[in-house]
């Protein structure tokens, strides 16, 4: 059995590296090739999770002594896996002086990722040219990704493409979306309240669309936000709910305020109850500028909401415009209003796209799948 370091460097907010770790390490309790350790750059809830469900791990000082001490670790390892500035830093460093194979994850676009942060897109620019031969594979989770790395020189034989997998909850298996009976057009309730469906309810007549995201300029909420002042100019009776926290929160809660949407648009913070929370909206919508992946979209898929999207790096891989979702033609409000209201318009397509969208997602992401692939690539490099 290969044992493998994972180098987490850590993040304020829960997002996708965390959910990919959290289901890589559980995925991987049965496999009979790899073993799966966690190195965090710091202390972080990740790593406190996963000691207590059993893993092995180890904090490294986000310092020049725990850049030292992680060579010495590393040598217990037979490869390392990275992803993210911190982590591809610290785990570069350590597996070209322990000598050990190394695997880079790559589950963004860099030039993108600090949009509010000049200084530390330079860092990752410089950093990333410096060691990036230390890497001697790639996972991209993106068509998309893959892209970007080839325009930036390396090698398309270096890299795999493994689209993430997500758990669709068991409460929701075998249940799907169809069109609303017996409600009457102001109720506004688009999707089937049969027995082969969970309920819905919110106020009558009001269409809710939901979203999930740290608040970050990447993730395009303040276009978002005046397109739904569009559509309230226009005479829709719409409200939004974002399921995130980041560093935008004040900025977009100014945009609520200045626009008179207090009643119609609700940032609800980071949430545990989002398989619950998407009951409750009719249309999902992500507004991002650029996605590695999307992996909000696809669990909202998997739940059977039917999906607008922006043209942003890999969503258009996600959604295919008109069969299971929408695809907006550009990232400003006025863009992504049409295609909410396109949405709207339509409940009987709305329906079909929804469940489209669903069957896609289940047999194209589901968990299982990415997990035997991602292990797999773990254990080659480490051969």
């Amino acid at each position: 059995m290969k044992k493998v370091l994972i180098v987490y460097g850590g993040a304020k907010h829960r997002g996708g590296i965390y959910t990919y770790l959290e289901g890589i390490f559980f995925g991987s309790k049965n496999d009979p090739e790899v073993e799966l350790s966690l190195a965090t750059i710091g202390n972080w809830p990740l790593g406190t999770s996963l000691e207590k469900n059993g893993f092995e791990v180890w904090v490294a000082d986000k310092n020049p002594g725990g850049l030292l001490s992680g060579i010495k670790k590393s040598r217990e390892f037979d490869a390392i896996v990275t992803m993210g500035l911190v982590s591809n830093f610290f785990g570069r460093f350590w597996a070209f002086w322990a000598h050990k194979p190394l695997l880079t994850v790559v589950h963004s676009d860099w030039r993108t990722d600090y949009l509010s942060s000049p200084i530390k897109k330079f860092i990752f620019a410089v950093a990333e040219r410096l060691m990036r031969f230390v890497t001697k594979r790639y996972i991209t989770v993106s068509e998309y990704l893959k892209g970007r790395l080839m325009a930036e020189g390396v090698k398309q034989e270096k890299i795999s493409v493994i689209y993430n997998g997500v758990t669709q909850p068991e409460e929701l298996r075998g249940k799907k979306y169809g069109v609303s009976e017996g409600k009457g057009e102001e109720n506004a309730v688009f999707l089937n309240k049969s027995h082969n469906s969970y309920s819905i309810s919110h106020t009558p007549g009001t269409v809710v669309i939901g979203s999930v995201g740290r608040l970050h300029p990447v993730k395009n909420y303040q276009e978002l936000i005046l397109a739904i002042a569009d559509l309230k100019k226009q005479g829709q009776n719409v409200r939004l709910e974002i399921a995130g926290d980041g560093a935008e929160k004040e900025k977009l809660e100014k945009v609520i305020r200045e626009n008179g949407l207090s009643k119609e648009v609700r940032l609800l913070g980071w949430r545990k109850d989002l398989n619950k929370l998407r009951q409750g909206w009719d249309i999902y919508i992500q507004p991002s500028i650029t996605e590695g992946f999307g992996l909000a979209a696809v669990e909202a898929m998997q739940q059977g909401l039917p999906v607008v999207v922006t043209p942003g790096g890999a969503l258009p891989e996600l959604v295919a415009d008109g069969e299971t979702g929408i695809v907006a033609t550009g990232f400003g409000h006025t863009d992504i209003a049409q295609a909410l209201e396109k949405m709207i318009s339509d409940r009987e397509k709305m329906a079909k796209m929804a469940e489209a969208g669903q069957k896609f997602a289940a047999e194209n992401f589901g968990i299982d799948k990415w997990t035997q692939e991602t292990l797999k690539e773990y254990a080659k490099v480490a051969k």
